[in-house]
């Protein structure tokens, strides 16, 4: 308790953002794909910026859209990932699963019990709710019921909310020609 565990316990996480990683990689993705776009006149910098999104998000949309599977390729690599790593499949493997009421599952591995329900996508180790991910202890439920584990993960990562994400992207703007004008005054540069 000294050490403040909300800021990295577990028990403590906020739930509902589904994700396994704390990082800033997309802030510097970005930041990476403007740098061209940096140089230049303000006006002009947004427009590059707007033209690189649009661009990307094309891609992404044509790439989701083409994606043949239930999941996303990242989920997809996660998820077999998961199976063939052998603490992660052993642990899997060794969960004693009983069913209970309500949907719940008490899956015990190690000497350790933890509450399982598959249609909440709930463990009470919390790693299942907090990423979205099964769990070993979740998995070891799904191979009780020979059930399919991309069945049970997060809505995040499925390929139809990826091509959602994706559907509406930026539709380009005509050259400043087209722009309408005012009768403001003209912004300069300062000397």
């Amino acid at each position: 308790m000294a050490t403040n565990p909300r800021s990295w316990c577990r028990a403590f996480f906020k739930l509902g953002n589904y994700c396994e990683d704390v990082e800033n990689n997309s802030t510097e993705s970005f930041n990476s794909s403007i740098n061209k776009a940096r140089e230049k006149p303000f006006v002009h910098m947004l427009e590059t910026i707007a033209r690189l999104a649009m661009v990307r998000i094309a891609t992404r949309s044509r790439e989701s859209h083409e994606h043949q599977g239930k999941c996303t390729p990242y989920m997809q690599r996660v998820l077999s990932k998961a199976l063939v790593d052998k603490p992660f499949k052993d642990g899997a493997n060794k969960c004693v699963v009983r069913r209970s009421v309500k949907g719940y599952f008490d899956s015990r591995l190690n000497g350790q019990t933890h509450r399982v329900h598959l249609e909440k996508r709930t463990c009470s180790c919390r790693k299942f709710d907090i990423t979205g991910i099964p769990c070993k202890h979740a998995y070891g439920v799904m191979l009780k019921l020979k059930v399919d584990p991309s069945d049970y993960v997060c809505e995040w990562f499925r390929t139809a909310k990826w091509r959602r994400n994706y559907t509406d992207g930026i539709v380009p703007v005509r050259g400043s020609m087209f722009w309408p004008k005012t009768d403001a005054p003209d912004v300069h540069a300062p000397p």
